[in-house]
């Protein structure tokens, strides 16, 4: 699957509902997203912090989009 990240929606946040296996918390990014030609808020899922603001400052900065593939985290 291909996912293009366009636009940040929601900086990173600790998720509510999802710890990883050590029982720490998790960090979600909500974006807009292209998934099959389809625009959606897709939430992606960080196991740390720093991971989730670098990728949305990452699509923050590109005019194009973040393109993800084969993502196993996607979450529409």
């Amino acid at each position: 699957m291909k996912i293009t990240l366009h636009k940040v929606l929601e900086e990173p946040f600790v998720h509510p509902e999802y710890m990883d296996e050590n029982g720490s918390d998790v960090y979600c990014v909500l974006y807009l997203a292209e998934c099959n030609g389809e625009l959606e808020e897709t939430e992606m899922i960080y196991d740390t912090f720093d991971e989730a603001y670098k990728e949305a400052n990452l699509v923050k900065k590109t005019i194009e989009g973040v393109v993800i593939s084969n993502n196993d985290m996607y979450d529409a």
